[in-house]
């Protein structure tokens, strides 16, 4: 126990002071040079000493560290000091009689120290005297835990004893090794070894055996994942060096981050082709909650992102068509295990409305400059730019990645396994999803899965061990919103979504192989025709679309506003085996073993018309020979035999020949009616 003594000169950073009372905690101080007087409190002169009071140098923390032979030599030794200074073993029995032999009382310290040495000599353990006194004071300064041998705690490095010029050659070596491709640690010790040759060429540097520089190897490289996959060396390096603070935010919408991934399951586009989505989503930093989301089947543009901020400011209720496309994949999928029309409502109302404050993004070409920027600042919204290649800047749309992976994406039936090392064989034995589809069945699972699971990075502060779900967080953090969010109105809504450009045609308009039609659009189809300043035909209408949502398209009305033109096959969808009719096409185009492209079917048809045309040609100049033949009979008197039209077919051994035939008896081939 450190004490300060009264009668000491305190020794304080503004002076030397005497103490002239004592009232508690409260110190009297006189300054001994200038004679004035002050009061201080205890807590204010410790930190001022300019010499502390020694440190009692034991750690009580080191008793469950040590192995248990140890602890038991501390308590032998515990046990004898006890007895050598109050008479008794264990001090926790008061009642035991005191051992005459080592009675304070009656029996001096030197005595006592004295039978200790003799009756521990007489044990088999030989102590000196000198040996007891020291032992005795670390005891009394600080207990068992001031007698443990430092050294049976010591750890050594493998480094200790290594030569320094080795040592600095492989830290270069496994410093360099980060950027580059992964090698194993006999390459790299390797290396090591002939940089150390080249830079001290002459010398002979102890570099010690093998398994010396496999343990000083995993020494150094310990925690950089040096013969590791790239990509965690990688993540290594982008990780700051320094402390990480507190980014939590209490108020919903106040940063949200975004960013892109490509998912592991394939899917298949508009022509059936099998390709990999990348999906990108918003993600609100205080509740956790997954506020916007979209796939796209190429990098999405900054008209994607625009698109994601409209969903964001538009609860799923007020899109337009929404409910439309939710009724519409259940009728496509009647065996998926969807809510109904009610419970999704339900849910719908229980979903965070988040509008952001701030985004954090990266410094892509499709966050900068663009028409993300553009929409962001229409609404008021703070873009927030990442430090390049730093993936903590964004961490919590990176674990919602994974969550996603972990939670929905390895559950569909072509999961890739995220690596060709988990990657199994497909064959194409699983079904494929179409995007449209993988969108709607991923919106139901964050509705019914994500937003009500809890989150371990969700914890009250007060109570660490309570986890809660981005649903239970937002309701819990909606009051410290201050002003509730509107959600923006439809016509905002579709001017965020994706713009093309098409021409009206009789059929409507064309977009991704689908006619969209109205009556609105009559008066486009009948409009005066327009040209561009280079004075070319220029009949293009822009419109809006939801690339989740095949139902209907938005064409800008001339006279303003928006004209919507639904898909002509809407209805299909509502047709009974529908659903099954196109899986059986899907399956029949994929077996079938005819399918080519277009240039194999137009040179096909023109080998055809080719073989045609030789033989109309070969049997054309076959009738002018014979015409020719005739005349020059008639002119010479020559007789010129002519077959009848019922004479037998010539054999294979006479042949007829072009002299043998009239060319008015020829049958002219015409081709037959198909």
């Amino acid at each position: 126990m450190r004490h300060l003594d009264p009668n000491a000169t305190l020794r304080l950073t503004d002076g030397d002071f005497t103490i002239t009372e004592i009232a508690g905690s409260m110190y009297t101080l006189r300054n001994i040079n200038t004679g004035e007087y002050r009061n201080i409190h205890i807590s204010d002169i410790v930190p001022r000493l300019t010499e502390p009071a020694p440190r009692v140098a034991s750690d009580p923390r080191q008793l469950e560290n040590i192995p248990d032979d140890d602890r038991d030599e501390l308590l032998f030794w515990g046990g004898h000091l006890n007895e050598m200074n109050t008479g008794r073993k264990d001090l926790s029995e008061t009642d035991a009689p005191v051992n005459p032999n080592y009675d304070p009382g009656t029996v001096k310290l030197e005595q006592r120290v004295e039978r200790k040495s003799e009756e521990l000599t007489a044990l088999g353990r030989k102590v000196s005297p000198s040996t007891l006194y020291r032992k005795r004071k670390k005891y009394l300064d600080g207990g068992l835990a001031a007698l443990i041998d430092n050294r049976s705690i010591r750890t050594e490095s493998p480094l200790d004893k290594a030569d320094e010029r080795w040592v600095a050659a492989l830290r270069q070596v496994i410093a360099e090794a980060a950027n580059e491709s992964t090698r194993t640690a006999a390459g790299l010790l390797a290396i090591a070894r002939r940089r150390l040759k080249e830079q001290y060429p002459g010398q002979v540097i102890a570099v010690g055996s093998r398994a010396t520089q496999y343990r000083q190897f995993n020494y150094i490289a310990n925690g950089k994942y040096t013969t590791g996959t790239s990509k965690r060396r990688q993540e290594r390096i982008a990780t700051p060096r320094r402390p990480f603070g507190d980014t939590r935010k209490y108020a919903p919408g106040q940063v949200v981050e975004i960013d892109s991934t490509t998912l592991d399951a394939p899917v298949l586009d508009e022509e059936g082709n099998v390709q990999r989505p990348i999906l990108t989503i918003m993600v609100d930093v205080c509740t956790g909650s997954i506020v916007a989301h979209s796939f796209r089947l190429v990098a999405a543009t900054s008209m994607d992102h625009a698109f994601l901020l409209a969903q964001a400011m538009t609860p799923r209720r007020l899109r337009p068509g929404a409910n439309q496309a939710w009724r519409m994949m259940a009728r496509r999928f009647p065996w998926a295990e969807l809510v109904s029309f009610e419970e999704r409502n339900k849910l719908d109302e229980q979903r965070p409305f988040i509008v952001p404050a701030a985004i954090t993004v990266d410094h892509g070409t499709d966050y900068t400059g663009t028409t993300f920027e553009s929409a962001c600042a229409k609404f008021g919204v703070d873009l927030l730019y990442a430090a390049p290649a730093t993936g903590t800047d964004k961490p919590h749309v990176e674990r919602a990645f994974r969550t996603i992976k972990d939670g929905f994406v390895q559950y569909i039936a072509a999961f890739t396994g995220g690596s060709p090392d988990n990657r199994g064989r497909m064959d194409g034995k699983y079904p494929l999803l179409d995007l449209i589809t993988l969108d709607l069945l991923f919106d139901e699972w964050v509705a019914r899965v994500y937003q009500n699971r809890p989150s371990d990075s969700l914890i009250d502060p007060f109570h660490p061990s309570v986890s809660l779900s981005p649903n239970e967080m937002y309701a819990a953090c909606f009051n410290l919103k201050g002003k509730p969010p509107v959600p923006i109105d439809t016509i905002d809504y579709i001017e965020l979504l994706p713009t093309y450009e098409r021409t009206v045609t009789a059929n409507g308009i064309q977009y991704n192989n689908r006619f969209y039609d109205s009556l609105g659009l009559h008066k486009l189809r009948i409009a005066p025709k327009k040209v561009d300043v280079n004075g070319r035909p220029d009949n293009k209408v822009e419109f809006r679309a939801n690339p989740y949502d095949v139902r209907a398209i938005w064409v800008r009305d001339p006279d303003g506003g928006w004209i919507e033109a639904i898909w002509r096959h809407d209805g299909v969808t509502s047709e009974p085996h529908s659903t099954a009719i196109a899986a059986e096409a899907r399956r029949i185009v994929a077996a079938s073993d005819t399918r080519r492209d277009d240039h194999y079917y137009e040179d096909l048809t023109l080998e055809i018309l080719s073989q045609t045309d030789a033989s109309i040609t070969a049997q054309s100049k076959a009738r002018t020979r014979a015409a020719a033949a005739l005349k020059l009979a008639e002119a010479a008197g020559t007789p010129f035999h002519t077959p009848a039209l019922t004479a037998a077919a010539p054999t294979a051994a006479d042949p007829a020949t072009p002299d043998d035939l009239n060319p008015d008896e020829v049958p002219y081939f015409e081709g037959e009616e198909l």
